[in-house]
């Protein structure tokens, strides 16, 4: 079979160049394009709403508290300049994906979801429906693939928000069973765990514990701005993730 030499190789399309509709396109990595998600965590009265509303100060002028702390949300107006969305029971995941729905469409900077852990253990919200699902069918199991598919549409809405998105947390505390050398148990306690499902803070660009002196810790920092600080949440801290961001 001959070979035919003067035949030239394709060239290879732009990587940042749309070469069909539909298809896959490489791009430069470009931080400005990214929205922070930042979890705080706190057991009530740490300051969590407060703390909130003041990074969002520092991250976006147009911000949106979705409020389900029972009309909480209007005690902090002297803060910054905001709007509330009240939520009521029951707490669905649906409601909630609705309010950033809405918040995306009216074109705010931040919305703040305080507190999503009523949309996990709250009346209403995916462990009584998983309840619910269990005493329906009789199967524990078979309940949570009802209820996980749900979890991960509101996780995958969160992550996928247009807005810069804040998220509360209410905390509890953890607890572990050990064996004593002797054959009996003991509890012991860990710390302070999200009411939320397990792993959820993984989600997260920065998560922070926030403790009843109102000190902030990361437990988590993506950024590595934080890492091994205290601090107090602020207008500055909402300025240096928006600085980190490109914006």
């Amino acid at each position: 079979m001959a070979i035919n030499k003067t035949s030239k190789q394709e060239p290879i399309p732009d990587a940042g160049a749309n070469t069909s509709s539909g298809e896959m396109v490489i791009r430069k990595a470009e931080r400005k394009q990214a929205k922070i998600r930042l979890g705080i965590c706190g057991t009530s009265g740490s300051g969590k709403t407060y703390g909130a509303l003041l990074v969002a100060k520092g991250l976006g002028k147009k911000i949106l508290l979705v409020d389900t702390e029972s009309g909480s949300g209007d005690l902090y107006a002297d803060v910054t300049t905001y709007d509330v969305l009240p939520i009521e029971p029951p707490y669905t995941a649906e409601k909630y994906m609705k309010a950033m729905e809405m918040a995306e469409e009216s074109g705010y900077d931040v919305v703040i979801l305080d507190s999503i852990s009523h949309a996990w253990a709250g009346q209403g919200g995916l462990l009584e429906r998983q309840n619910f699902a269990a005493k329906r069918t009789g199967n524990s199991y078979t309940a949570w693939a009802e209820i996980t598919p749900i979890h991960q549409k509101f996780v995958e809405k969160m992550l996928g928000c247009k807005a810069h998105l804040i998220a509360t947390m209410r905390s509890k505390p953890e607890y572990v069973i050990d064996k004593t050398p002797d054959g009996r148990t003991s509890i012991r306690k860990l710390g302070l765990a999200p009411v939320q499902r397990e792993g959820l803070d993984h989600e997260f660009t920065i998560v922070f514990d926030v403790d009843g002196e109102h000190n902030a810790f990361p437990s988590k920092d993506r950024t590595g701005m934080f890492d091994g600080q205290t601090v107090k949440l602020s207008e500055d801290v909402g300025k240096k993730i928006s600085k980190w961001l490109g914006v």
